[in-house]
């Protein structure tokens, strides 16, 4: 790739969260969130493009990549502390966040809990948790139980389920494949927590500026609901990426960064 990266370590409440900085060290810091079952790795294609111009980190979220699960008593949503102690280790008064999935999911949640932290919030294939989503809500309990059961009967062919539905392109579901290999049975436990984020979003309708991307190739009830979520943030922007799947900034990455740089540039973002 090109980009000099320094991989780093945060130890807190018996965490052990694996993270890596590249670009510029005097300039706004970027933190990208990655799907679950991935890892850091699924921003490879963003980082020669944002390390010009901006610090970023990429995360090895709780029980993904290097980051393996040691307490039993931890789950996902002890990432929004972990985000609060990277920044202060890496002297960061205020980020902008990238989540794809399930970490457009945690970067809301850091952005409502700490909101003077956020300049702006990128959503991946997510959706609002201010509010329920019944429809989500039943096909990812049908999705579980699938995973559930490919990964008692056979984790290597669970993971190759994953690669096929998450990417479209096959150089991408080969490398979100091996990204899902760190990803074991004892890694489920963590991902109940992502049922606390749902409705615990404050009631104040302000928030940082919004960008909502999906690829045009994701499930209808995952654009569906972040076309919804556009109308109710008014201040928000909506964009389809055209040929790519559940993570857009995979699947076309020069795409995707072009959105993203557009939307930091608009001067928005302080």
């Amino acid at each position: 790739m090109g980009v000099s990266t320094v991989h780093k370590v945060l130890r807190a409440g018996g965490a052990q969260v694996h993270y890596y900085v590249s670009g510029q060290p005097d300039r706004e810091l970027i933190v990208f969130l990655h799907p679950a079952f991935g890892d850091h790795r699924c921003f490879d294609g963003q980082l020669g493009h944002f390390a010009d111009n901006y610090r970023v980190v990429t995360v090895d979220l709780l029980g993904h990549g290097r980051s393996q699960v040691y307490d039993a008593g931890l789950g996902i949503e002890s990432t929004t502390g972990h985000l609060l102690g990277i920044l202060a280790e890496e002297g960061a008064e205020r980020c902008h966040l990238v989540g794809v999935s399930m970490g457009a999911l945690l970067a809301q949640a850091f952005a409502f809990r700490h909101p003077g932290k956020v300049r702006s919030l990128v959503s991946v294939g997510g959706y609002s948790i201010r509010e329920e989503h019944p429809e989500i809500v039943k096909a990812q309990r049908a999705e579980m139980l699938k995973w559930l059961l490919m990964g008692i009967l056979s984790m290597h062919r669970f993971r190759r389920y994953l690669a096929s539905v998450t990417v479209i392109r096959p150089e991408q579901q080969e490398q979100f494949y091996e990204m899902a290999c760190s990803f074991t049975r004892r890694s489920f436990r963590v991902m109940s927590g992502l049922r606390h984020l749902t409705g615990m979003a404050p009631d104040r309708p302000d928030g940082p500026p919004l960008l909502l991307v999906c690829g045009d190739r994701d499930l209808p009830v995952v654009k569906e609901a972040s076309i919804r979520w556009q109308e109710q943030e008014p201040q928000s922007t909506y964009v389809e990426i055209e040929h790519a799947g559940h993570c857009a900034n995979m699947d076309a990455p020069r795409t995707f960064n072009e959105v993203v740089t557009a939307f930091l540039k608009r001067g928005v973002c302080g």
